[in-house]
């Protein structure tokens, strides 16, 4: 739903817009009222004046539920800070945070889906190349004890399970990716799952890499936790899930100046990130 221009996305938004019109109506009819009753002033007449009040009722109703596309704010009790945006995560420019999956699978398809940041990482940043994702990979992950070798898998690939929480650096174009391990797969089905116990022994190991190898510059990481793996967590609670953990990790020792929660552009007729700038203020 667009009016004046403006994306009215998602039914929450699209009732905010109801309400807030219907609301700024009566404000102004509330005020223009006592007016001409009680002091000597004529009221407006005419279907043009009319048109300029439901006008002026639908500009205050796409105010109100208009969403804000950016917040941040001071962790407290330190001095870094969170940016909440939505956008792309692949046009970030420094360090980009990958979810993948306990076995770092590189090949497309039932392994590894091409919709995921994972599959997207590969196909994109990468041109669908697997092996050039292994070579990127590999020293990293040398330096990690696996949790279980020589896995059989029907299907192929990787054999070697990793720790949730493992990260493993890709440096492509000057760009730094961060890969961590997130979701567990079953060898049978291929299906990759999370529990919210997964997600913050995830987010634990993200803020690590981040501390040893962000060297300073721009830290961006997606909603982790809402792809296919999902920990079954609605939005809002995975964004304070990730907010709360960076709090606990900044307060054991300083992860990086500032951090960008990258959200994406389908949840922003859902996410009020006011309300999240407000219980963090």
């Amino acid at each position: 739903m667009k009016i004046f221009g403006i994306y009215l996305g998602g039914t929450r938004q699209v009732r905010d817009f109801v309400l807030g019109s219907f609301a700024t109506y009566g404000v102004l009819w509330a005020v223009l009222e006592p007016l001409t009753t009680f002091l000597p002033v004529a009221p407006p007449e005419g279907p043009w004046w009319y048109a300029a009040f439901v006008l002026l009722s639908v500009i205050g109703g796409v105010c109100l539920a208009r969403r804000t596309k950016r917040i941040e704010f001071r962790i407290p009790g330190s001095d870094s800070r969170l940016e909440i945006r939505f956008g792309d995560i692949f046009k970030r420019e420094g360090v980009v945070v990958i979810p993948a999956n306990e076995f770092f699978d590189g090949e497309l398809g039932d392994h590894v889906s091409a919709e995921s940041l994972h599959g997207r990482f590969i196909k994109d940043v990468l041109g669908g190349v697997t092996q050039s994702f292994y070579d990127l990979i590999v020293k990293d992950l040398a330096k990690v004890a696996p949790t279980q070798e020589n896995v059989q898998r029907p299907s192929g690939g990787q054999s070697v399970r990793y720790p949730i929480g493992t990260v493993a650096r890709a440096d492509v174009n000057e760009k730094r990716y961060l890969l961590a391990a997130l979701a567990h797969t079953n060898v049978r089905t291929l299906k990759a799952s999370a529990t919210v116990q997964d997600l913050w022994v995830c987010l634990d190991g993200v803020w690590r890499g981040i501390r040893d190898y962000s060297g300073g510059r721009p830290v961006s990481l997606p909603l982790v936790g809402s792809g296919l793996s999902g920990v079954g967590l609605p939005a809002m609670n995975l964004i304070e899930v990730i907010a709360i953990s960076f709090l606990k990790e900044t307060k054991e020792r300083k992860v990086a100046d500032k951090v960008t929660l990258i959200l994406p552009g389908r949840l922003a007729g859902e996410l009020d990130l006011k309300k999240i700038e407000r219980s963090w203020s």
